[in-house]
């Protein structure tokens, strides 16, 4: 299992910590070239509706540019911003409940994948 990774508040930035859990996920998906994943990532309560989908979305972005900075092909990710819409804790009061809203998990989308060829993508180019 890859634990999620949780960002600092109104940031978007990989902390040190969710990119060692990333280079897990791309041990991971090295070894399972088969499988697409998506990337979910949330905001906590705090912030407008718009404010908080914009900022899920470069979460999802931050982390999907560090997979493949790392050899990931972008067609294996699908990376998507809840914002605030899928909370772990509702009506979360103390920073640690607010932090664990703040959050990317991983899910597979499917077992599917099949890298292109080189030569097959010059031939769909033509």
């Amino acid at each position: 299992e890859i634990p999620g990774i949780e960002y600092d508040y109104d940031k978007a930035t990989l902390r040190p910590r969710s990119k060692q859990i990333l280079d897990t996920l791309v041990d991971f998906l090295t070894l399972n070239d088969n499988l697409i994943v998506e990337i979910n990532s949330h905001t906590d309560e705090r912030g407008n509706d718009d404010y908080n989908m914009k900022l899920s979305d470069a979460r999802a972005k931050s982390c999907v540019d560090y997979l493949v900075e790392k050899g990931i092909p972008l067609d294996r990710l699908a990376a998507k911003g809840y914002g605030e819409s899928k909370p772990l804790i509702v009506n979360a009061k103390t920073e640690e409940e607010h932090q664990r809203n703040r959050r990317t998990a991983f899910r597979i989308l499917s077992e599917d994948y099949k890298p292109v060829r080189k030569s097959e993508y010059l031939k769909r180019k033509e």
